[in-house]
């Protein structure tokens, strides 16, 4: 999920997280992807993260083959 690593789209991945789901998140920084895998990782769930900016076409498909490998 882009954003899940902030404000409502964490709000979103902790909800899932909590059902038991597996987690991808991707952030521009290091620091937010470390704080909400911090976060998610307390429901003991898979939590998958790499640094990828959107707006780049390569690394957001180097993000989706990563998370299909993780997941």
């Amino acid at each position: 999920m882009t954003g899940g690593s902030l404000g409502i789209g964490l709000a979103a991945d902790v909800a899932c997280a909590a059902e038991g789901s597996n987690i991808s998140i991707c952030r521009r920084t290091q620091d937010s992807l470390d704080a909400a895998t911090a976060t998610l990782n307390s429901y003991c769930t898979v939590v998958h993260r790499k640094i990828c900016d959107i707006a780049n076409a390569q690394q957001v498909k180097a993000y989706i083959a990563s998370a299909d490998q993780a997941l």
